[in-house]
């Protein structure tokens, strides 16, 4: 059976920031959060995402290459 490389640690984080993404919109409707902070947060966000992404498609790589050759 085949499965993508995202690891555990990673599908936690990336639901972590989705959760992180809906508390930021929820506070900013009930303005408990100005708009600069909800961008700012976003910015964090989008680079842990990006950090997180590249890792992954280091993971993608690595199990294609063992497939290969082990298959």
């Amino acid at each position: 059976m085949k499965y993508t490389s995202i690891k555990v640690d990673q599908m936690f984080l990336i639901n972590g920031i989705l959760q992180g993404m809906y508390v930021l919109q929820k506070q900013l409707i009930e303005h408990d959060i100005t708009e600069t902070e909800v961008w700012s947060n976003i910015g964090y966000m989008v680079e842990y995402l990006e950090s997180l992404k590249s890792e992954i498609s280091a993971n993608i790589m690595l199990s294609s290459y063992t497939e290969e050759y082990h298959g």
